[in-house]
């Protein structure tokens, strides 16, 4: 009886770490698209609006050039390459 619910918990754990990561790369290709100008705290695409206006949805006031740094950190720090290799559009055949 211990042994199944051994087996229960890790395919749960299994499940929803393969669920994150696929919201992670979807959340990464999203930001990716709109050239990294996303607010970092609400995810606003910041790309039609002037470089010195806060954001309009949340009020952040990170600038433009150190939101896209911190995209590039965070990519590098997932290890977000810009495709993935279970996609069959990156697959060369």
């Amino acid at each position: 009886m211990d042994l199944v619910v051994v087996a229960i918990f890790l395919a749960a754990v299994v499940y929803l770490a393969t669920f994150n990561q696929r919201r992670v790369r979807a959340l990464a290709r999203c930001v990716q698209s709109k050239d990294r100008c996303v607010c970092p705290a609400c995810l606003y695409d910041l790309r039609s609006i002037d470089d010195k206006l806060p954001c309009p949805e949340c009020g952040n006031k990170t600038p433009r050039e150190i939101a896209r740094e911190q995209w590039r950190n965070w990519f590098t720090m997932i290890g977000f390459t810009g495709h993935h290799s279970g996609d069959s559009r990156s697959r060369q055949e």
